[in-house]
């Protein structure tokens, strides 16, 4: 596999680019409409007047492709990938085809491995991608056309979505209303011809069309078709709540998303700085201290960072390793070189910490956002090459380290008009998509980001964001009250439509689609008992009030990019087909006996780990196997490293995976007594770096581990839970900080075994169960949060559809 960053920066001048284009056609998007004339014949009509229309669709490809170029993809693939007929005549009211999403036209490992499990007979691809049966390309205007026409032999309406930045904003909370009504979407640009388009959708009959934006009266006059004009948020929202209401009766998602992580970092220059560096070094561990024996193992670089909006990206890499004498040994139980990196400021206070544990071998990267915080910031960079081991946290540890290397360091200034800075790019592109499967509603706005334009104000000064600076807390906070109100007042509309209660007493399903950049977490103070490490984040990060007072059963479907997102959710969806495909992987490889479905595996390491097995894991261990399960259990140094699970297959062959154990946000150690932590310990360096070891069932894993969960004011690609999720897993429990003495699982997980419930109820139950600080603020979930896996008591689960009221069923 690439390594996300370093194609990160390889692409680095194309996103670049992308995003300077997107921002002009968005920004002067509609200057278009001077072309268009003033609206005088609108005939407008009421959504009540087409509830009973139909279309027919043509028979297509059995799955949907798109490439990630184009945020404007994701909206017209969604009623191509999912839709609901009322046809009495048809005989598939229900429409879902799996929607992938190809970071740079290319399927990864993971969304391939989906195709094998999956294994449709044809595919459609949109847009510039190297998989797909039939290709769909050309302007997004012409593309959207040619996709209606490929979808529909007739259609009672038409979804019509300016391009611009309003259109994308307001596209992807409509999108759905195409789904629910069976019709498609088409985008205008100013390459429209408006005769042409008129006369190619009165040819699939065609009779209506529904006009997103401030200028749909001009463009619907343009169109001529009888209209429903959708001018602004909230009448699109009340029109979706419509047809909710007659398609289905109920509604039980909500998703959250921000429409700008679409673009880029609104860069105004760039420059890089390199500096190379060799190291003959011989270092000895003991108990916590480290003394250099030869040599220097650590280097300070003086880096000035200038005044404005300073985006500071740092790549660190080894451009050659030796240690002669020990190599037979470190290649003999896989020793990797290992960096540590760290940025302090003007100050010295922390602003960016990035093991190599976080990437992939031989490699780190970190990044900072400084506001008008000028100055010589210090980047210290250390290197270890050996072992360091049998540590029990009591002064015991041993380590020798012994390495001559050269590396690089690689600093990129860049200049920013507008602090603006989503750390998951893209994730937008799929909130239509998964609403649309779940018959849920999309709440999307900009000012959902803690990095918008009023940051530029609060942060002046600082060189980091609120995970690292607690003076920044209470911004971040503010921003998360007022998400939170906007969610109400959701809440609220589902009222008027008499929805609220059915969701709030139903599964209450609400997927935060975006990093903690987009939509932010809120910084919890913790008590006075509580030390700050900052270098792992200052205060309790937390999710928790987007659950309305623990009312609300919610998730952050995310992955290391937006392809990773796109598989996980089509690894839900799909839960079924893929879970049996990887089960009969498991039957081929470890014997016809083996049966993943029915596996729940335990692993605890030393100290605290040990402790979450006496009072937990030691007693439920034995119980599942009374519900149906085959458990394994790893608690000894002898069995629970690295090396000898992997070889077992512990971590593939489980369905279920209960942690407890020390770790962080970038690795979790199982033997840290043993000879050395750093090798047994799991990194997201070992799963990335050796993806054909990592190929995880769509399992869920359940995490008592400090800071696993942690995504705030960090890299996608360096996260541990999104390098399980991308390694196949669909649901990952993990805190976002240290997660006290609180951790164990056992509301979660014993609510999923015996009452069938889905990931994010049976988080809203432990909420309400587990009220005791930390854990209750800290321990998140990331997942689709009506993912629902399989028990040998319960079997398999609808995921979370919604039921037509009336269909030809």
């Amino acid at each position: 596999m690439v390594n996300i960053l370093e194609k990160k920066r390889s692409v680095n001048g194309k996103k670049i680019a992308m995003g300077v284009a997107i921002a002009i056609l968005m920004v002067s998007g509609t200057l278009v409409y001077l072309l268009w004339p003033s609206s005088t014949n609108v005939e407008t009509i009421s959504i009540y007047e087409v509830l009973d229309l139909t279309s027919h669709r043509r028979p297509t490809e059995d799955m949907v492709v798109t490439s990630d170029e184009e945020p404007f993809y994701g909206i017209i693939s969604t009623p191509a990938a999912c839709w609901y007929d009322i046809d009495p005549a048809s005989t598939e009211p229900y429409g879902l085809k799996p929607l992938l999403i190809a970071e740079d036209g290319e399927l990864d490992n993971t969304q391939k491995r989906f195709l094998d499990y999956y294994a449709p007979d044809s595919s459609l691809a949109i847009g510039d991608v190297d998989e797909g049966d039939v290709k769909l390309a050309g302007s997004i205007s012409e593309l959207s056309l040619e996709l209606c026409l490929h979808e529909f032999e007739s259609a009672g309406g038409v979804l019509v979505v300016p391009y611009t930045e309003e259109g994308y904003e307001l596209g992807v909370i409509a999108a759905p209303l195409a789904s629910y009504l069976n019709i498609p979407i088409i985008v205008i640009d100013n390459s429209t011809d408006f005769v042409g388009l008129k006369r190619d959708l009165k040819n699939i009959d065609i009779g209506y069309s529904i006009v997103i934006g401030s200028d749909s009266s001009s463009i619907a006059n343009s169109l001529g078709f009888k209209t429903i004009l959708l001018e602004n948020v909230e009448s699109i929202m009340e029109n979706v709540l419509i047809v909710i209401k007659n398609r289905f009766g109920r509604i039980d998602y909500v998703t959250m998303t921000n429409p700008s992580d679409v673009i880029p970092p609104y860069v105004m220059d760039s420059e890089v700085e390199t500096f190379e560096t060799s190291v003959d070094n011989i270092k000895l561990k003991t108990g916590r201290t480290d003394t250099d024996l030869v040599g220097e193992s650590i280097e300070t670089y003086d880096l000035e960072v200038p005044s404005g909006q300073v985006l500071l990206e740092i790549y660190v890499n080894f451009t050659s390793v030796s240690s002669t004498v020990l190599n037979p040994l470190k290649d003999a139980i896989d020793i990797e070189p290992l960096i540590f990196a760290s940025l302090y400021d003007d100050s010295g206070a922390i602003a960016a910490y990035g093991p190599s544990f976080s990437l992939v071998v031989g490699r780190t990267y970190l990044e900072t956002l400084a506001i008008d915080s000028p100055g010589t910031y210090q980047l210290r960079v250390s290197v270890f090459y050996g072992t360091a081991g049998f540590d029990t946290y009591a002064g015991t540890e041993l380590g020798l380290s012994k390495i001559e290397a050269r590396y690089e360091v690689s600093v990129v200034r860049k200049q920013l008009s507008r602090p603006h800075h989503p750390l998951f790019e893209k994730s937008s592109m799929m909130a239509s998509y998964l609403t649309a499967a779940h018959g849920g509603i999309v709440l999307a706005d900009p000012d959902f980001e803690l990095t918008g334009d009023d940051y530029a104000q609060a942060a002046k000064g600082h060189s980091t964001g609120p995970w690292y600076d607690k003076e920044l807390n209470a911004f971040a906070n503010e921003k998360v009250d007022r998400n939170v109100q906007m969610l109400n007042d959701t809440m609220e509309l589902l009222r008027d439509h008499d929805l609220y209660e059915e969701y709030i007493n139903g599964s209450a399903w609400l997927a935060i689609l975006a990093g903690a950049n987009m939509i932010p977490m809120y910084y919890e103070p913790k008590t006075a008992s509580w030390v700050e490490d900052p270098v792992y984040g200052v205060g309790w990060a937390t999710d928790v009030k987007y659950g309305l007072d623990d009312t609300l059963s919610w998730a952050r479907p995310l992955g290391q990019d937006i392809g990773d997102i796109s598989v996980l959710i089509a690894r839900t969806l799909f839960y079924e087909e893929y879970a049996l495909g990887h089960s009969k992987k498991i039957q081929n490889e470890y014997g016809s006996s083996e049966k993943w479905l029915d596996h729940f595996h335990f692993l605890a390491g030393e100290g605290g780990g040990r402790t979450g097995w006496f009072f937990w894991q030691r007693e439920f261990a034995p119980e599942v196997e009374q519900h149906g399960f085959t458990s394994e259990v790893y608690v000894q140094n002898s069995e629970n490293d690295r090396q000898t699970m992997e070889m077992g297959g512990a971590y593939e062959r489980a369905n279920y995976f209960d942690l407890m154990l020390h770790g962080n946000w970038y690795w979790y150690v199982p033997e840290l007594n043993g000879f050395d932590r750093y090798s047994t310990g799991v990194k997201v360096s070992d799963i990335m770096s050796n993806e054909d070891e990592w190929e995880l069932g769509p399992s869920i894993l359940n995490s008592g581990v400090c800071i696993m969960g942690r995504i705030d004011g960090i890299p996608s690609g360096q996260s541990i839970t999104t390098a399980f999720i991308h390694a196949g897993i669909n649901a990952f429990f993990s805190s976002t900080r240290s997660t006290g003495s609180e951790a164990k699982a056992g509301t979660i997980e014993t609510s999923l075994l015996y009452d069938d419930i889905s990931v994010g109820e049976a988080l809203r139950l432990d909420k309400n169960t587990n009220t005791v600080p930390a854990a209750y603020f800290v321990r998140n979930l990331y997942a689709d949060p009506a993912f629902n896996p399989y028990e040998p008591e319960n079997g398999f689960s609808d995921q979370g559809r919604p039921v037509l009221l009336t269909s030809g069923s």
